[in-house]
């Protein structure tokens, strides 16, 4: 993925996963480091555990930081994705996706 194309997904989803919120007595991690952090999961065989170790962060925060972006990254999809006409059944992706990469 092109440092444009990861700035400006973050810039559509940071929003949704990002929280001034203190959750427990911590405070939540960037919005950039759970998109990171997702990606890692997303795009390589590691475990969670693993991931976990390489962003030293715990095992609960991972998962909500996943689940986070991807509820996040499944909102932003509908507006992404669509259907080129009622017949045609190929996919049309919104080409304002700055160096998108297919």
């Amino acid at each position: 993925m092109y440092r444009g194309t990861f700035d400006h997904v973050l810039s559509l989803i940071e929003g949704q996963i990002a929280s001034d919120v203190i959750d427990k007595g911590r405070h939540t991690i960037s919005a950039k480091s759970q998109f990171l952090i997702t990606l890692w999961y997303f795009g390589t065989p590691d475990s969670f555990r693993s991931v976990c170790g390489i962003f030293n962060i715990g095992p609960v925060t991972a998962l909500r930081a996943v689940r986070r972006v991807t509820n996040a990254l499944f909102a932003l999809s509908k507006d992404i994705i669509g259907l080129m006409g009622n017949t045609s059944k190929r996919l049309h992706l919104n080409l304002a996706m700055p160096d998108f990469l297919m």
